[in-house]
């Protein structure tokens, strides 16, 4: 891997500095031993992408999940990023230690457990491990090994298995998309018996897809799909399998479908024998039916319709109280039904939800896993997959870090970074919308209440308040579509007065005399001020909007249903504003259109060369006065050809398109000055100015020269976009957007470049013990090599001879007493540099003494048989001894509870 200079610059690696003060000679002498011999060593400490935060779940949709026998997880999914695993496949999840690993690369579907805890995936695949499976195949627990279902199902347009049952002699029906099964053919459904390896029809099969299968109590098949024909009759959508005459017929008296699109995607058999359906289903004229659920009396053969208010069910499971757990299409994801009473339950679930939910899954712990397209549920963090507890009623994800995307980022005066977007998880702290990045403990924190609306751009105010473009304020403020200011002093988010119109800013650039340009689609009529279409200054002095122009009878930008507005905008040093998007404005001479200058000394606009049209993103003024201009599809009037990037010089007035890898799908969404002359370019695509470089790049404007940012800045199967780009205090590189990986590692949303010194993942938190109790603070650490690891107590390393765990990444007490109370961090120290955690504090509640949750006269109890035997639990104040003074202590603890 090649790292662009910049890189070396930046370098904060042990020897960085001394290399940079040696003589040429001695300098030339270095470069050659480090080639001849540490050549591993300097590669390793070079900067390079760094291990951030895991998604909030999985980074793309899930496609099925069982419960293994020990309570961990299997999930199936195309994601690319589970819990920082990389690879798309199935993952299994440790409750125990919250952690993901990926079992098996490549291979998606849904999850069948049998009766030995094996289990089946299937889906629509023809290898795994090299070995033939075709749409089917078997794991082995006990040896941890595959094996395939004969050759498996094959035929047809994209063959597939949907769904699985297992009947009583444990062979199995595969049902789904195909026309052949084990060479045989088999019309979309089929039987393997894994006693003597063959495959059998069933019948003339079914005319159609089947979607679902289950066993009948009176051990027939029961399936359901799309199909409009099973065996030799019209069975629509549902039909029985009696494995004695080996015939198709209806499923109860017969299942009514009104319409040829009419599908059942679920099945399940009550504990009474019933039957539910779950599907969508149309009337005759093609209207959507209110209710997407069907049961069947299995002792009558009677359907009813069972009133939900879900106008489709694809998804059902049962749990070990008999209650039906299901989800379909509605703002409520999540439903509960009581099949005795045929009462449905809406389980609170709001949810950023992009799809209905793919399955629910009911766990023996009584908890439901659910599985979909969404960022969190009950604003927890929670990507994609979810728990729901109905003992708490409350909502958990499995893993923590960013669950969606970062629009802005902006570096603070104090070398912090702040990031806006759609999050409400930020590195593990819940941060609804906006929060704080610490770069020099790798950590996050919220910032008040945070936004309740995705927040597009950020300022920070010359007395180091905040403001915030396009939010809606935190819960308990006044709504307001426009700006917010966080004060440093309250740290709350109040709304900017006077801006509930500006419901369309996308832009916050600071001047030189410390108002803020806020620019977007918006329009103002004030009476004191006229009219402001797009653009307007925000005093923080005031904290009020004024005209950008001294002149309020000059409309800036003209706004109507075909003008965007303004997307990009930045400030020169002499005060220029220099504008982007897609306006025009005819009362302005010369004319100005979609990108102009104002001029502050002369009060007027001006034309930047010829007309440019697209979708524009970024502007960046280079210091000879040349313009970058970033979108997409952006083209100069009268130049062939358009792209993601333009440059016009200040010379000439004159457009050239800078090129790209591919001109229509290539996106430059933001421009970040790096220094003078250098600039990061950040967005979509390939390769820009000729160089490869994936998402951001590094234009060095002395030399009119391209180069990478290390490896590809990529995502998981959602497209990858960085839309935000800025650097810390010590150079390093952070990117935001809607991403799940940089390079080889994982990194979900926002991602670091710099030397692989030790960078925390997490933090020890507070914890509290109770005496002779145990007790662990734990850190995680991302690092280029094997770390060390050393705890402090107060600042004093702890001794290795007390307390060996003092060099391990989680600190452990047997049995704490008040000494152990105090503050401690862990300093973490690899080939690359020190890293020093968070510090948390150990508290002991010397009241519970007995250590059941609670100090009562048990605990008296058990002081005293401790004080009697001079245990050295019982010096309560610390002071060496056992006496009568730790008595005293005792006692003032435990009255006030610990």
């Amino acid at each position: 891997m090649k790292i662009i200079s910049m890189s070396i610059g930046h370098g904060a690696g042990p020897g960085g500095s001394a290399v940079r003060g040696w003589g040429c000679a001695w300098l030339a002498l270095a470069m050659l031993v480090s080639l001849l011999c540490v050549r591993g060593a300097r590669g390793q400490c070079e900067a390079q992408w760094l291990r951030g935060w895991d998604v909030a779940g999985i980074d793309e949709y899930p496609t099925g999940a069982i419960e293994l026998p020990d309570g961990d997880l299997l999930v199936a999914s195309y994601g690319q990023a589970c819990g920082g695993t990389l690879g798309t496949g199935l993952f299994r999840y440790a409750r125990a230690t919250a952690q993901w690993s990926l079992l098996v690369p490549g291979l998606t579907g849904g999850i069948k457990q049998l009766a030995d805890g094996d289990f089946l995936v299937f889906g629509q695949f023809t290898t795994i491990g090299g070995m033939p499976a075709n749409g089917i195949v078997r794991y082995h627990l006990a040896t941890n090994t595959w094996s395939a279902l004969g050759s498996g199902v094959a035929g047809g347009v994209s063959p597939r298995v949907i769904d699985v049952a297992v009947l009583a002699d444990g062979s199995v029906i595969a049902a789904g998309f195909f026309t052949s099964a084990g060479g045989h053919a088999a019309s979309n459904i089929a039987r393997y018996d894994f006693n003597t390896g063959d495959w059998t029809s069933l019948g003339s099969g079914v005319g159609g897809a089947v979607r679902a299968v289950a066993i009948l109590p009176d051990g027939s098949l029961g399936a359901g799909g799309g199909f409009r024909t099973a065996g030799d009759t019209a069975n629509p959508v549902m039909a029985r399998y009696d494995f004695q005459t080996q015939a198709w017929g209806p499923l109860g008296a017969g299942f009514v479908s009104a319409n040829q699109s009419d599908n059942v995607f679920s099945l399940i058999v009550l504990p009474n024998g019933d039957v539910l359906a779950g599907g969508k289903f149309y009337t005759s004229s093609g209207i959507p039916i209110a209710s997407g659920m069907r049961r069947c009396t299995f002792a009558t053969g009677a359907w009813t319709e069972i009133a939900i208010d879900a106008s489709y069910v694809n998804t059902m499971d049962m749990d070990r109280h008999g209650q039906v757990w299901f989800g379909g299409g509605s703002s409520s994801a999540l439903r509960r039904l009581d099949p005795a009473t045929n009462v449905m339950t809406a389980v609170p679930s709001r949810s950023s939800i992009y799809y209905n939910c793919a399955f629910v899954k009911a766990l023996r712990t009584g908890e439901v896993l659910m599985g979909g397209r969404f960022g969190s549920v009950q604003n927890v963090p929670a990507r994609s997959i979810a728990l729901y507890s109905p003992d708490t009623n409350r909502w958990s994800g499995l893993s923590v870090g960013f669950d969606d995307s970062i629009y802005c980022l902006k570096r603070l005066s104090n070398g912090d970074v702040v990031a806006g977007g759609d999050f409400v998880s930020a590195g593990g702290v819940p941060a609804r919308r906006v929060a704080r990045f610490h770069p020099s403990t790798n950590s996050w924190s919220a910032l008040g209440d945070g936004l309740s609306g995705t927040v597009v751009a950020l300022a920070e105010l010359p007395n180091g308040d905040l403001l915030a473009a396009r939010p809606y304020p935190g819960e308990g403020v006044r709504t307001s579509d426009g700006l917010s200011r966080f004060s440093q002093t309250t740290g709350q988010w109040n709304p900017v007065p006077g801006t509930t119109n500006l419901d369309g800013v996308r832009v916050l650039t600071p001047r030189p005399d410390g108002t803020i340009v806020v620019a977007g689609r918006f329009s103002i009529d004030a009476p004191t001020v006229g009219s402001m279409n797009n653009i307007v200054l925000y005093d923080p002095a005031s904290n009020s909007v004024r005209p950008l122009l001294s002149s309020a009878s000059y409309v800036v930008a003209t706004r109507n249903s075909f003008d965007p507005g303004i997307a990009a905008a930045t400030v020169n040093p002499n005060g220029d504003v220099i504008v982007a998007g897609q306006f025009t404005n005819g009362s302005l001479h010369p004319w100005v259109e979609n990108i102009g200058r104002y001029i502050p000394a002369t009060d007027s606009w001006l034309p930047i060369g010829s007309r440019v049209f697209g979708g524009f993103s970024a502007v960046a003024t280079l210091p000879n006065g040349d313009i970058l201009v970033g979108g997409s599809g952006l083209r100069p009037e009268g130049v062939s050809g358009s792209g993601a990037l333009l440059r016009c010089s200040a010379a000439t007035g004159t457009w050239t398109v800078i090129p790209s890898a591919a001109y229509l799908s290539d996106r430059v969404s933001c421009i970040e000055a790096l220094s003078d002359h250098e600039y990061l370019v950040a967005g979509q695509f390939n390769g820009i100015g000729g160089v490869a470089a994936k998402n951001l790049a590094r234009f060095d404007a002395n030399t009119n020269s391209w180069s990478a940012i290390g490896p590809a800045l990529v995502g998981g199967n959602f497209s990858p976009d960085v839309m935000a780009v800025t650097t810390t205090a010590n150079g390093d590189i952070v990117a935001g957007g809607a991403f799940s990986h940089a390079g080889e590692v994982v990194s979900a949303h926002f991602a670091r470049f710099g030397v692989p010194a030790p960078i925390f993942t997490m933090n020890p938190t507070p914890v509290t013990a109770c005496p002779a109790g145990t007790a662990s603070l734990r850190v995680a650490v991302a690092s280029g090599d094997t770390p060390t690891y050393q705890w402090r107590k107060d600042g004093t390393a702890i001794d290795l001879a007390t307390n060996p765990s003092a060099a391990t990444a989680t600190l452990t007490f047997a049995g704490t007493a008040a000494t152990d109370e105090g503050v401690y961090d862990c300093v973490v120290t690899n080939g690359c540099g020190t890293a020093t955690s968070l510090p948390a504090v150990l508290t002991v509640c010397t009241g519970d003494f007995n250590c059941d949750g609670g100090a009562d006269g048990a605990d008296i109890e058990a002081f005293f048989a401790a004080w009697g035997a001079g245990a050295a639990v019982a010096d309560i104040n610390a002071d060496g001894g056992v006496n009568g003074a730790d008595i005293g202590a005792f006692f003032d603890v435990w009255v006030q509870g610990c």
